[in-house]
């Protein structure tokens, strides 16, 4: 389960890292212009490389923390329930983490 979560953590990451993070154009991310909309940050004053790892880094381990647990049921509908369930809301919890940090640092 531990390989697994890893496995899942590193495929995830490196596919954020080299279609977001790594970006040539200046072109936003739509988690990045959600966060900048949602808590009204000026993103001239933004680090957009760096908020952007944090963006991949945070749901990267959220997307391989839960399909990690949902792995242990064995029905397919139910782990796809499950993932909807608790992957969205956990994702906009963690922008919201992310959004209140850098409001405050703002």
């Amino acid at each position: 389960m531990l390989l697994n979560f890893f496995l899942i953590f590193i495929v995830i990451y490196l596919f954020y890292y080299f279609t977001i993070v790594r970006r040539k154009e200046k072109k936003q991310s739509i988690e990045l212009k959600y966060i900048i909309k949602i808590y009204k940050l000026d993103y001239t004053k933004l680090n957009a490389k760096y908020i952007s790892n944090i963006i991949a880094f945070s749901t990267s381990f959220l997307i391989a923390l839960v399909t990690s647990f949902v792995n242990l049921e064995k029905n397919i509908l139910r782990q796809l329930i499950l993932i909807l369930i608790i992957l969205v809301p956990s994702i906009f919890i963690m922008y919201h983490i992310i959004g209140k940090i850098y409001q405050k640092r703002m």
